[in-house]
């Protein structure tokens, strides 16, 4: 039997509010961004002053990609989704975003290469 869905925190290294304001825009942009569970950061963890401004500034297209992390961009690919604004990790020094696979939404490639096979 599988899981329904999968889920975990990607985590960004970085704490800079201008590198995560970028990354969130460009995931904004590319639609990998599902705020229908209605999930937010404690008070506390949530981002600082992330960038919401920036709708006016093309940041995201030229520059997110290149600081999307490799492993979440397999998430992503897979099928994954971000399900709430990103969050700060104080002891690592680092950003983590919440993702979620729906293991029945998986990337047909995805799902030859990890379900079918085992």
């Amino acid at each position: 039997m599988y899981a329904d869905y999968v889920f975990g925190c990607s985590s960004v290294n970085t704490d800079n509010v201008l590198e995560i304001s970028i990354l969130y825009r460009f995931l904004m942009q590319s639609h990998a961004i599902d705020e229908t569970y209605g999930i937010q950061p404690r008070k506390g963890f949530r981002g600082r002053e992330l960038g919401r401004n920036m709708d006016q500034l093309d940041f995201g297209k030229k520059y997110g990609d290149k600081i999307v992390p490799g492993l979440l961009k397999s998430y992503i690919k897979a099928g994954s989704v971000i399900a709430s604004e990103p969050a700060y990790d104080r002891s690592f020094g680092c950003t983590d975003f919440l993702t979620v696979l729906n293991t029945s939404l998986i990337n047909e490639n995805y799902r030859k290469k990890f379900v079918e096979s085992s």
